[in-house]
């Protein structure tokens, strides 16, 4: 690649970059980014086919820079005498790069219409963490599955603490966040979600009683919406098709609902207020703890990984994983308001993170596992100590005094 090519294509990215900051996605133009960039639309399509061609390397560029500097640390912690001892937990690097690359982080993340950058960039972190840590676990089955969920655990904590993070403006400092972060990873405040103390007497925030016969007229809808989303893209579905699938007619649908998006939208926190129920049922299953609220979780989503999976075949559909994202965390902060010494909202986006990047990995293949034995290995996972080749331990001890 020439250098004029290549220093055209940058340019295009910033300018891209820059309209984002202040525009959606879908509004943008070609003629814009070309203004911007200050190249006419001839040398925008010697470069690039579409926006979104611009869009996808513009992130792949992105990415491809975090992860060189995480690969080759170029920054340490200079608080407590603890300079170049930070090399092996790459959080720090992550955070610093963030925070110098804010404006392109939160706007991939803000635009619904942006779809795949959390899946590109929790893989590609997925991969640098199986570069890094050898033997992960204690493995004696060398059973490889087990590493593999590991790893997404890993990220999806990570991946948990970047969210917050921006979504907060960056308004911690990174020595806060990681004080934080070690905190959870070494001190393993987990007795809420592993069962060994009960659940606040919070009755779910449910909705109003339904008449059974709207109850059944809207879950066939909604059955009908995601059998659809099993053979096509969720843009392609038209609420005529989701009628003709369900046997009603147009005034029955606008009845109950404004758009498909209102459907899904119900559709998706029907499942968010369930699984919230069933993480709080009690049982008297003695063997992972007092609630078992993993076997709980775990159930829930098994018997109802249908939505899960279609929505992992279709990548095209706005706003789910937000809204079961949102729902984990709020239910973590109410249930450990008062109750818990960390920063309640970091730790709740870490749990409620790597909750949804287990269950995420499990339906994507094919659910292959009891439900007891994801508790039980989930369990495993937030009950594994840090080895010293992976965190200097003095650090830790020094850091969670922050």
């Amino acid at each position: 690649m020439s250098k004029e090519m290549l220093k055209s294509q940058i340019d295009l990215m910033n300018a891209l970059l820059k309209i984002m900051a202040q525009t959606e996605y879908p509004s943008i133009t070609v003629s814009q980014i070309c203004h911007v960039a200050g190249y006419n639309r001839g040398t925008f399509y010697q470069n690039y086919s579409s926006k979104d061609e611009l869009l996808h390397d513009t992130i792949d560029t992105k990415l491809q820079d975090m992860f060189k500097i995480l690969k080759k640390p170029t920054y340490s912690i200079s608080k407590q005498g603890l300079n170049n001892t930070y090399e092996h937990l790459s959080l720090y690097n992550l955070l610093i790069y963030v925070k110098e690359n804010y404006t392109f982080f939160k706007t991939v993340i803000e635009d619904k219409h942006i779809i795949g950058f959390r899946a590109k960039i929790f893989l590609n972190y997925q991969n640098y963490l199986q570069e890094m840590l050898l033997n992960p676990i204690e493995n004696p089955n060398k059973d490889s599955d087990l590493d593999k969920i590991y790893y997404v655990y890993s990220a999806a904590a990570s991946m948990g603490i970047i969210t917050f993070w921006i979504n907060q403006g960056l308004k911690q400092s990174p020595e806060y966040l990681i004080s934080q972060f070690l905190a959870i990873v070494y001190q393993r405040p987990h007795d809420l979600i592993i069962g060994n103390f009960p659940f606040k007497h919070i009755k779910t925030k449910g909705r109003k009683e339904k008449d059974p016969r709207i109850l059944r007229t809207q879950k066939s809808l909604s059955n009908s919406l995601i059998q659809l989303m099993d053979d096509y893209k969720y843009s392609e579905i038209k609420v005529n098709g989701i009628l003709e699938h369900a046997h009603y007619n147009r005034s029955t649908f606008y009845s109950h609902y404004k758009s498909k998006d209102d459907l899904f939208l119900e559709t998706v926190m029907d499942f968010v207020e369930e699984m919230i129920k069933s993480i709080r049922k009690v049982n008297d299953d003695q063997s992972i703890g007092y609630n078992s609220p993993l076997i709980n979780f775990f159930t829930y989503i098994y018997e109802n990984s249908k939505l899960l999976e279609v929505i992992g075949k279709n990548n095209q559909v706005p706003g789910f994983y937000h809204k079961i994202y949102q729902g984990l965390v709020d239910f973590l902060c109410e249930e450990l308001n008062g109750r818990f010494d960390y920063d309640i909202e970091i730790y709740s986006n870490y749990l409620a993170s790597t909750l949804l990047g287990v269950i995420s990995l499990w339906v994507y293949e094919d659910l292959k596992y009891s439900p007891r034995f994801m508790a039980k290995v989930f369990k495993l996972y937030l009950s594994k100590l840090p080895k010293e080749s992976d965190v200097n331990l003095s650090m830790i001890k020094a850091y969670t005094k922050v």
